[in-house]
């Protein structure tokens, strides 16, 4: 009964040391996958005018040296206030490796205000029946807008079409972004749309 304990410590600890070292490394390689950490300069227009937000990411891909099209895959955004500098895209890992295995290149990225991305935390204020939720959903969308912008410029992703992914708030600013959509937007993918209300 003692040991089991330790075991499990063990068994945790060691996934912690794999995930860090990919992490540290920037890329890997595995079943012909590749993973790449990536500070994504996400040019967005504001009231204030253009700013260039530094957001963190991580590219999934098939490593076969071939253009590949492209998949944003947007987080949610958690109740609690404290766990959204805590964020990152390996939050997302498995959903960006079973597209990258279907021959996307699966972005999965922070928005403004989460994990380590520049920027503050776009919220609506004031009592839930006067929130401007559509405002917010659309500046989301801004970030989506930009990443898939800066993402065409990299020779592993076929120009074209592209999808964008998203549960809860992630999936909220997917349907923003599919109110005005891009012309190269070809389908927004929502599940359990929703926004914390903190």
């Amino acid at each position: 009964m003692v040991r089991a304990p330790r075991f499990r410590l063990i068994q945790i600890t060691g996934m912690q040391a794999f995930v860090l070292a990919v992490l540290l490394l920037g890329q890997a390689r595995a079943d012909g996958i590749r993973f790449d950490n990536l500070q994504i300069p996400a040019v967005i227009s504001t009231s204030q005018g253009s700013h260039t937000f530094e957001l963190e990411g991580l590219v999934v891909r098939p490593d076969d040296g071939q253009p590949h099209p492209l998949a944003l895959l947007n987080h949610g955004s958690p109740r609690d206030p404290g766990r959204r500098p805590k964020m990152s895209p390996y939050g997302m890992w498995t959903q960006a490796v079973a597209f990258a295995r279907r021959g996307w290149v699966a972005v999965v990225f922070m928005r403004r205000g989460y994990g380590h991305s520049q920027g503050q935390w776009l919220h609506a204020s004031g009592p839930c029946a006067i929130r401007d939720y559509a405002a917010v959903g659309l500046d989301e969308a801004d970030d989506i807008a930009a990443v898939a912008k800066f993402m065409f410029g990299q020779n592993y992703v076929s120009k074209g079409k592209w999808i964008s992914v998203g549960g809860s708030a992630g999936g909220f600013a997917s349907l923003a972004l599919a109110s005005n959509a891009p012309p190269d937007l070809a389908a927004a993918i929502t599940f359990e749309i929703g926004r914390a209300h903190v």
